[in-house]
């Protein structure tokens, strides 16, 4: 059989994109924590809110544990989500809105001029919003997406770069976030699907921690990915070993040493 090198050539070259693009460093003098509930519903975040800082949670479905945490510390929270009626739980400082978050009027820079943010540049984002990420992201104006200082984002499917009609997304999105924040924190839901991209073990979904780049220092890490900070999504089963992916290209050499996903 004929093996076709450029394309093999190919995979490797976006697996290992996707690897650079979601790789984490450290946050220097920072502090994680976890907050929301116990499996899925919780984010690893920075520890260095204050409480005047607006948070806009997108994608909600039947849980705000997250939210609640923050809302309990002071913070106004900006809830959207379409396929909902309401909220499990109330909050004064809850504002929902039963609205898809899309790239028209439901666009993050729509959304921050109706609710006067325009102008800040301190606002935190958490992002669960069932692929729609590939379309949003991409399309928000740069200026927009550096507004947010911190970013929790859950991605799905990034196993799909093998798949010539979805790569572009995927690719535009991971570089966008990218391009004015760094990962500090990464964890693979195991939930997800994981699959090889040319021998490289890729996850099916992950949560990434992004901090904006201008507001913290950073360096390498060797840290081991999950954390003690972090817990199985799906409590039936054991939590994924990522193991440590921040140091660069050099373990790719020995996948099976080194990446450890879905072992």
């Amino acid at each position: 059989m004929m093996v076709d090198v450029a394309l093999v050539n190919d995979l490797r070259a976006r697996a290992e994109e996707v690897a650079d693009l979601i790789r984490p460093v450290e946050a220097i003098d920072t502090r994680r924590e976890r907050l929301g509930r116990p499996n899925d519903g919780g984010y690893v975040i920075v520890s260095d809110l204050q409480p005047n800082q607006p948070v806009y949670s997108l994608g909600i479905s039947d849980d705000v544990s997250f939210d609640l945490d923050l809302a309990e510390r002071g913070h106004d929270i900006y809830m959207y989500d379409h396929t909902i009626e309401g909220l499990p739980v109330a909050h004064p400082r809850f504002h929902f809105y039963k609205r898809a978050i899309d790239t028209g009027a439901g666009s993050l820079q729509a959304i921050l001029a109706e609710n006067g943010h325009s102008e800040r540049d301190d606002v935190i984002l958490k992002m669960d919003i069932e692929h729609a990420e590939y379309d949003v992201i991409p399309a928000t104006p740069p200026a927009v997406l550096r507004q947010f200082k911190q970013i929790v984002i859950e991605l799905h499917w990034i196993t799909d770069v093998a798949k010539d009609n979805l790569y572009p997304s995927i690719i535009s999105t991971l570089r966008a976030l990218r391009r004015d924040h760094d990962a500090v924190h990464i964890h693979a839901n195991n939930y997800g699907e994981t699959r090889y991209v040319d021998c490289l073990p890729l996850p099916g979904c992950i949560e990434l921690t992004l901090l904006r780049r201008d507001s913290y220092r950073f360096q390498p890490t060797s840290e081991y990915f999950p954390t003690p900070l972090d817990m199985p999504n799906n409590p039936k089963k054991g939590d994924l070993q990522i193991g440590t992916i921040g140091l660069g290209n050099q373990y790719f050499k020995r996948p099976a040493k080194r990446w450890m996903f879905w072992r």
